[in-house]
């Protein structure tokens, strides 16, 4: 099969023309940079995110950016030397934003000497300049034996902000999650494929497979409870990765202090949060699910702007490619339809299981500071609400 077969104004898309590795999906290949590799000239900034959590258990990591003189970007570096720096500068902006210690009382400014180069870097990665969920979790993590699988058991963290099992746990399964959906992805041309030249079989047994693999991620997902516990998780670990958009605790946003572009006025950027993953939209896009023209779905565009710009590229791609959903209705084959709604419910009940750990890990937990609110998201939603009308509307794709 051609990778880019075109017929009537739509193409075949190959996930690999799109730097997507058929092996590990949206994860980076080869494995992410640590941050003890980088060159020595940023011997400081190295010791300074390796001692992060002990700066934080002590109160000393503003103190310590303020006495840093500015990050220095090189001028020519490849993807992997900057999503390193991308990852270290990231963890310690939010870490002067939101110090252990003092939760109740987010401060409003990012230290010039992390701020400017996070500036620097997420443009040049086409990403806005605050934690999002590539440094946090797709480029931090690497594996204990070199050799082995990406998976649970032997794949670690790079950067921790506290550390610890729970912290740990908490990023894991989606590492293991995305590595999974490899798998589901080179099923996507031969779905493709399939509906361009009428083969319902073809399409039928892509569905399947794809069907299999959503249902591997939803087995995953569910060991988040192993060893991550929700009230470590909501006071301990997620405040940090917290953003200043739709944020109680700052209403204003944030200061990027000696940033020139921003003159000295507060902005306001999204949290890390799961919405920028690219798994659930390329399913979305593939299966043809739409969702009403609300605020919540132009936020879920708006969360695209967070991806890898690969990543939001390929899946307008997937959306622009041929009508698989159309094809399953027009469909004679009962197994072709079969197979389509086991993919929508396979894709329902992980969206199901996120939404139970929403209401555990977070609206059940004991509320303390404006800056850690119940009934936001750290990406700034009025998440149960949505999460449930949304797993409803996948449900109701049902054919």
């Amino acid at each position: 099969m051609s990778s880019e077969r075109k017929n009537l104004g739509m193409s075949i898309v190959d996930p690999s023309r799109y730097g997507i590795d058929p092996d590990r999906g949206f994860l980076p290949n080869p494995d992410p940079m640590r941050t003890e590799d980088l060159p020595d000239t940023y011997a400081p900034w190295k010791q300074l995110a390796r001692d992060l959590p002990k700066l934080l258990a002590t109160g000393q990591i503003r103190g310590k950016l303020y006495r840093m003189p500015a990050l220095s970007v090189p001028a020519v570096a490849d993807q992997r030397v900057l999503r390193a720096l991308y990852r270290m500068v990231a963890f310690l902006a939010h870490a002067d934003v939101y110090p252990a210690g003092s939760i109740r009382q987010a401060k409003p400014s990012i230290a010039q000497s992390v701020a400017i180069p996070l500036c620097e870097i997420s443009t040049r990665l086409g990403v806005p300049p605050a934690i999002t969920y590539d440094p946090y979790a797709l480029s931090n993590w690497y594996r204990i034996r070199p050799d082995g699988p990406i998976e649970l058991g032997n794949i670690a963290l790079i950067q921790n902000f506290l550390g610890g099992q729970d912290e740990e746990w908490f990023i894991l399964p989606h590492i293991e999650i995305e590595a999974k959906y490899g798998r589901a992805l080179r099923q996507f041309p031969v779905a493709q494929f399939g509906v361009l030249v009428g083969d319902e079989p073809t399409v039928a047994e892509a569905l399947w497979q794809i069907a299999d693999v959503t249902q591997s991620l939803y087995e995953t997902l569910k060991r988040t409870l192993d060893g991550c516990d929700p009230y470590i998780y909501y006071h301990r670990v997620r405040p940090f990765i917290h953003g200043w958009k739709n944020n109680p605790g700052l209403p204003d946003g944030v200061i990027y202090e000696g940033v020139d572009e921003f003159g000295g006025k507060p902005q306001q950027f999204y949290g890390e949060t799961g919405a920028q993953s690219s798994v659930v939209p390329t399913l979305y896009a593939l299966l043809g699910i739409e969702f009403a023209k609300d605020w919540f779905w132009d936020y879920l565009l708006e969360m695209r702007r967070y991806m890898p710009p690969a990543h939001r590229a390929f899946i307008e791609a997937v959306e622009q490619g041929p009508p698989l959903r159309q094809f399953v209705q027009m469909a004679s084959d009962p197994h072709l339809r079969d197979a389509y709604n086991a993919t929508i419910e396979a894709l329902a009940r992980f969206l199901q299981q996120h939404y139970e750990f929403a209401d555990i890990y977070i609206y059940r937990q004991q509320q303390k500071s404006a800056a850690n609110p119940t009934r936001v998201g750290t990406g700034g939603t009025p998440f149960l609400q949505y999460l449930q009308e949304h797993i409803k509307a996948v449900r109701a794709h049902r054919i």
